[in-house]
């Protein structure tokens, strides 16, 4: 009898044990697939971010683009400040006056990023140094377009004293004189410096995409 209980109880202890075990290999192999489920998740959305500042790192060239022509017209207008009498020929004028009626909106997207963040992709990356590098890109976006806004404002303000945005009205004649006129003129000559936070942005985003292509391999 005591063998029989003996043989009951071990037998029941070993039924046991493989429940335990299999339970717990079920539960593992759960974790695992939940946590390999999140990495792919969370490098899908990485991945997607860094999509996203790669259109965003064409429209800061456009940008860069509408300053560099913008410093263009800067220095033809102080040139001609201290020369008043040149004359303009049709190329010169075609050319600058093309500059003059340019507005060029910036606006970047950021819906991949606020993804990331919010959908916790982010509590996935070990690097979070490179993370800060990633913020970092869209913080000085950011605070270049609201002041590439509050400029385009001001030439706004300034062109509507106009009756005539044609760059012939402003520097033929000598209306250089008339108070709406300067006001253009003062408008080019001082903001058209040299603009390095957006050169700094463009390398800042291209050291970005570089170190993710490298992390990918």
């Amino acid at each position: 009898m005591k063998k029989l209980k003996d043989l009951k109880l071990g037998s029941y202890f070993r039924e046991l044990s493989i429940v335990i075990i299999g339970v717990t290999v079920t539960l593992f192999a759960g974790n695992v697939i939940s946590h390999i489920s999140e990495k792919k998740e969370a490098r899908t959305q990485l991945n997607n971010v860094y999509s996203e500042l790669e259109g965003n790192l064409l429209r800061v060239g456009q940008l860069m683009d509408y300053y560099e022509k913008r410093q263009q017209l800067s220095d033809f207008l102080w040139d001609y400040h201290k020369h008043p009498e040149k004359k303009l020929d049709d190329e010169t004028y075609s050319r600058y006056n093309a500059i003059l009626n340019e507005k060029y909106s910036f606006n970047y997207r950021k819906g991949a990023y606020d993804s990331f963040i919010t959908g916790g992709g982010m509590k996935l990356l070990k690097n979070k140094t490179f993370l800060l590098d990633i913020a970092e890109c869209y913080e000085m976006m950011e605070e270049i377009k609201s002041g590439h806004d509050q400029l385009m404002e001001l030439r706004l303000n300034q062109f509507s004293r106009l009756y005539d945005n044609d760059i012939n009205f402003i520097v033929k004649s000598h209306k250089i004189s008339d108070p709406r006129v300067r006001g253009v003129f003062n408008f080019y000559m001082l903001t058209g410096e040299d603009r390095s936070d957006i050169r700094n942005l463009k390398e800042h985003i291209e050291r970005v995409l570089s170190r993710a292509v490298s992390e990918n391999k």
